[in-house]
């Protein structure tokens, strides 16, 4: 766009970086031209939604609508929602439209912040929508377990923390059903039922709420005994309930369920009176027999104790190495062990020098030589205790390491020194107590008056007559007599 007034006004209608120029002229045609960057700024979008059904009820899916949303200069490009007003982004969507599953009553405050194509965000724009809370559906009964023929009540106790109960639906799980408050039913066969009652309140909103009861013929009873009531782990125990009776007049106990351990579940059904069961783990087990008849009808014993002895672990003769070993190395010992009826969780090894592990693999260093009657025992999960296993580990004396190197020494034209200070004694507790060198010339240190060339063995220097060859050992003692020596060939030019 363009204009010709000297004072002129122009509206833009998109945002953008804009370079205005201005030319005048004079009489005479000459002109001249000023130029500028001028920065159109985006006017922000403006969020909005509507949202569906108009009294939403708990449960039910929110729809939101944010097509009410505008951008007077360019297009929405990007709706986001806030679905608990709390500041923090629940979902992003280039798409003005929005599913909400809400499941909790009461006020839900929703946000919405829209951004255009110019990248501008809006100001958030809240609603607060009011959801039904459902209603709460409860009810009790004269008995849960009942003779078939007996008359059940049943009391409706149902709310809703919001308006109130409208309607009521009672099915009694025997093809009758009844819609009144709170209604009596007679069970015509035995069985177990599961009584629904579902309820809506006047806001539309529903629950249901369930529960069994049990019709029965005369039950039988149970008992249940055993011979033998204490054993060790893998032993099996006899269970007897043939005394347990069906006092119906052409009744009779169809099976017998069994609870081996009087967690409530039970482990085996069995057409037999009498069976035979062994346990892994030791404890104390409440064995409980239900025994049932052929209408369907049950009954559950008094528990009879079984008591179930721990077996202890085992451990083998242990391994160790390196073997031999010396009281320089690091013995690294092993043993496998087992439980009969459980794991091994603990391991306790001695080394006989007053030091001890608890290690799977122990390792352990000695501070000097000598035999040592180490032991190792195991502990399992029920805190038995292995025999101790004792056996011997002959630890040898580690000899000396020689270590040597040469310099040229002043005082003689075929001076060397030598030192022996890098040569150690690998024991904990070892120490050299003798060096000696044989200079390869027919002398040594010590080996007469001055031969060491100083008072320092360890840094003896030595002066040869004539140039050659010289095979030089360095020899070494500790305090237990072993014997370490390193030999090396040196070249004394002319």
């Amino acid at each position: 766009a363009s204009a010709s007034a000297q004072h002129p006004e122009h509206m833009y209608v998109r945002p953008g970086r804009y370079t205005v120029s201005l030319t005048v002229a004079d009489e005479q045609g000459d002109q001249s031209v000023q130029t500028e960057s001028l920065r159109i700024a985006n006017r922000p979008p403006a969020a909005a939604f509507s949202f569906g059904p108009s009294s939403p009820s708990q449960g039910e899916a929110i729809l939101l609508d944010a097509s009410p949303s505008l951008d007077a200069d360019g297009s929405i490009v990007s709706y986001a929602w806030d679905f608990e007003a709390d500041g923090s982004t629940d979902l992003v969507s280039p798409e003005p439209i929005a599913t909400l599953p809400w499941d909790r009553g009461g006020d839900v405050s929703i946000a919405l912040v829209v951004t255009d194509d110019a990248g501008d965000r809006s100001l958030p724009f809240a609603r607060t929508i009011y959801v039904n809370h459902a209603p709460t559906a409860q009810f009790s009964t004269s008995a849960t377990a009942v003779d078939d023929g007996e008359t059940v009540a049943f009391l409706d106790c149902s709310y809703d923390s919001d308006g109130k109960v409208e309607a009521w639906r009672w099915e009694f799980g025997d093809d009758h059903s009844e819609s009144a408050v709170s209604p009596a039913h007679v069970y015509e066969e035995a069985g177990t039922y599961t009584v629904t009652l579902s309820v809506i309140d006047d806001g539309g909103a529903s629950h249901a709420t369930a529960r069994p009861i049990s019709v029965r013929n005369a039950p039988p009873r149970a008992t249940v005994s055993a011979p033998v009531a204490e054993g060790d782990t893998g032993y099996t125990f006899t269970l007897d309930a043939g005394a347990s009776i069906d006092p119906s007049p052409r009744g009779r106990i169809a099976r017998y369920e069994w609870d081996y351990d009087g967690n409530g579940t039970y482990d085996e059904s069995t057409s037999s009176a009498v069976v035979r069961h062994a346990y892994e783990q030791d404890g104390s087990f409440s064995v409980r027999v239900r025994v049932v008849d052929d209408d369907g009808a049950s009954a559950v014993s008094d528990p009879v104790l079984l008591t179930v002895r721990n077996r202890p672990p085992a451990v083998a003769t242990p391994r160790w190495s390196p073997r031999p070993a010396t009281d320089g190395d690091e013995v690294e010992f092993e043993a496998a062990a087992s439980d009969p009826d459980g794991e091994v969780v603990a391991w306790e090894w001695t080394f006989g020098d007053g030091a001890a592990s608890e290690e799977i693999r122990a390792r352990h260093r000695f501070l000097d030589d000598g035999c040592f009657f180490a032991s190792v025992r195991v502990i399992d999960d029920d805190g038995a205790v292995s025999e101790s296993v004792l056996f011997p580990v002959d630890i040898a004396n580690a000899a000396p390491e020689a270590a040597w190197e040469t310099f040229h020494a002043d005082g003689c034209a075929r001076g060397l020194a030598f030192d022996a200070t890098a040569s150690y004694d690998p024991s904990p507790t070892g120490v050299i107590v003798h060096v000696a060198w044989d200079f390869g010339d027919g002398t040594s240190c010590p080996g007469g008056e001055n031969t060491c060339g100083s008072a320092d063995r360890w840094r003896p220097v030595h002066c040869y007559a004539a140039p050659g060859s010289y095979t030089i050992t360095l020899i070494l003692l500790d305090e237990e007599g072993a014997i370490a020596r390193l030999t090396r060939q040196i070249v004394i030019l002319d």
